[in-house]
This record gives structure tokens, C-alpha cells and sequence, in this order.
């Protein structure tokens, strides 16, 4: 199995998945650069929802691992930025500032959205060091720019799990609570990044243990 550093990005596009619902509709796109493992994660469906009694928004979508021949271990999406959208679902402004806690507002604090759950999946903070984590820290959507996130700030992050070649996910659910604002359409910026495994650290970290004590033998016989 070849060892993948934390969190390297697998996919470099933009998914733009329309809602059902055309009146309180929210709109997703997925972002990312691209990786020496490859970039064959793509959300293939999507709907959304607003209720407007809770004024919680709900995507509903599906990932799939498109490659017939790669594996990923440990796949996640994380949620990185907001952007405000018009009627017709498109990035109309720069992205909402993040103000930790996968909670974004606007920069004249009228709109407000917090990121809630994952359902049937969960998710993880997720801190930006560069040590756990390689994802943009800004982010565009057509004409408009987010971020910077800082590298100490943390996002939500979804965990999906292991995909072998041409796997799809379950279908998930990712719920956001309007907390000043609920009605407004936007868009969220994510990316999709892949963790080793357990044993994979565990046994990248006996190797580098084991180099480090034969360059002390090394030294200590030259003596």
C-alpha cells in the first residue's frame, strides 16, 4: 500500500450541483487542487432543502471514488468557505467571514450560517496545520475570493471513510443552522482530502525512529 501523507488533497474541480428546491435553495461546489495521489473523488448527486420553521438548509449528496484502479483511505470533505448566491444559485460576493466553530458570517453581519451535522456520517474539527492537513486556505468561486482561513483555526470535517476503485458513499445529509439571515441562497467551498491509516503513521513514525538510532550507531562507530 503506498503511504500517503496527512490529508493530501485527491481532487481538483468544481462540482456544481443545482438544488431541488428552487426557492430556498442552497448551492455546493467543491474545490481543490490537484495531487500526486491522483483526484478521482467527485460528489455524482445532489438536492437541498430549507425549512423554514427550524431555518436549517439540508444538501443531500453522494460521493464517488471514480478510478478503476485507486484506493483511498480515511477520505473526508472538509468545509472551508461560504459565499453569498443569487436567484439562480451563483456566487454574487466575496465569502462570509469564518469565525471558528464551522460558523461563517458575512462582513455587514446580517447572515449568519452554522454548520450543524453529518448524517449517516460524522464529522471531526479539524485544525488548518499544515502538519495535519494540506487544503487551500483560500478559496475562489468564479470572480469572487474567501479565506484566508488562518492555520489555526479548525473546520468541520466529514468523515466518509475507505474507497476502493469506483465505490459510491452512502447518501449523506449536511445540515446548516441560519443563525441571523435564514432564507438567503449560498454557496459552500470544500475540498476532498484522504488521512493514512493508523497503522500507516504508526509505521512511518518506526521507520523515521529507526533511521534516527542507525545515524547515532553510525556516528558512535566513526568515534
Amino acid at each position: 500500500m503506498t503511504l500517503m501523507k496527512p490529508a493530501v488533497l485527491l481532487c481538483a474541480l468544481t462540482a456544481f450541483l443545482f438544488a431541488a428546491s428552487p426557492a430556498h435553495a442552497t448551492f455546493l461546489t467543491v474545490n481543490g487542487v490537484d495531487s500526486s495521489d491522483g483526484g478521482f473523488m467527485n460528489i455524482i448527486s445532489a438536492s437541498s432543502s430549507f425549512d423554514s420553521g427550524t431555518q436549517n438548509y439540508t444538501i443531500h449528496l453522494t460521493a464517488k471514488e471514480t478510478s478503476a484502479t485507486e484506493s483511498y483511505q480515511g477520505v473526508g470533505l472538509a468545509l472551508q468557505f461560504i459565499y453569498p448566491a443569487d436567484g439562480s444559485n451563483v456566487t454574487n460576493g466575496n465569502g462570509f467571514n469564518y469565525l471558528g466553530g464551522g460558523t461563517w458570517e458575512n462582513a455587514a453581519d446580517t447572515e449568519e450560517f452554522q454548520f450543524v451535522s453529518v448524517t449517516p456520517y460524522s464529522s471531526v474539527s479539524q485544525s488548518m496545520s499544515r502538519a495535519l492537513t494540506d487544503i487551500p486556505q483560500n478559496g475562489t468561486s468564479g470572480s469572487f475570493t474567501a479565506g484566508p482561513l488562518s492555520t489555526g483555526d479548525s473546520i468541520p470535517m466529514v468523515q466518509l471513510g475507505d474507497f476502493a476503485p469506483l465505490q459510491s458513499s452512502s447518501d449523506f445529509a449536511l445540515t446548516f443552522h441560519a443563525i441571523l439571515g435564514g432564507g438567503p441562497r449560498f454557496n459552500v467551498g470544500a475540498s476532498f482530502v484522504a488521512v493514512p491509516e493508523p497503522s500507516s503513521l504508526i509505521l512511518a513514525a518506526l521507520g523515521g525512529i529507526g533511521l534516527l538510532m542507525s545515524i547515532r550507531r553510525r556516528r558512535c562507530l566513526a568515534r
